[in-house]
């Protein structure tokens, strides 16, 4: 299964209600704008573009399309909003039995998310992410040529990053000094003679 369609599975697992591809599209791309925040990487993999209605990524249909049937249901209705498109509703067939291949930072990630989120409307969801740092430097730009770029890739390089986070993240890249090792060693050393100690009272 690949991360979207894990993803996707999650996400409309514990959103709990059906959702449109609009709708589904914000979810994702607020939840991968945290995560890039947070931890310098989407949670999808995904690209966006700047769509008519914000942020959109086709490779999330066509992902969850592959599991249409099995583990998620695809229904055509009649559109009540604001689209004059019919409205691809998305939903779980059955709720998810078996462990989820997210990890489960990622998990807890999209868990805050669609607690935030719980109540809005798809256009709140689409305002809230016209928020989002990628989409206002597309409109600062729209602002600049006076014309939508529509189809443009959004960059989520200038997403300001979580600072305690980034550096939490360099710390674990960076390789363990000779001197570190030797503490880590003497205190595992020390933690046995205490296991020892205690088994022995």
């Amino acid at each position: 299964m690949t991360k979207i369609q894990s993803a996707g599975l999650y996400i409309l697992t514990k959103y709990g209600k059906e959702a449109g591809t609009i709708e589904l599209n914000k979810l994702f791309y607020l939840v991968d704008v945290a995560s890039y925040r947070l931890f310098g990487k989407t949670i999808s993999g995904t690209k966006y573009i700047r769509a008519e209605m914000g942020p959109y990524s086709r490779a999330i249909s066509q992902e969850l399309c592959l599991l249409e049937g099995k583990q998620i249901r695809m229904e055509t209705k009649p559109s009540r909003g604001f689209s004059s498109f019919p409205k691809v509703a998305w939903s779980v067939i059955q709720e998810i039995t078996m462990e989820s291949d997210l990890a489960l930072e990622e998990q807890e990630l999209i868990n805050q998310i669609l607690d935030k989120v719980k109540g809005l409307s798809p256009r709140d969801l689409e305002k809230l992410s016209y928020k989002t740092e990628p989409m206002l430097h597309i409109l600062d730009e729209e602002k600049k040529t006076n014309c939508p770029l529509l189809q443009e890739p959004l960059d989520f390089k200038i997403i300001e990053r979580d600072e305690f986070m980034h550096k939490f993240i360099s710390n674990l890249k960076t390789p363990i000094s000779e001197e570190e090792r030797k503490q880590i060693e003497y205190y595992d050393r020390e933690w046995e003679e205490v296991e020892l100690m205690l088994q022995g009272s």
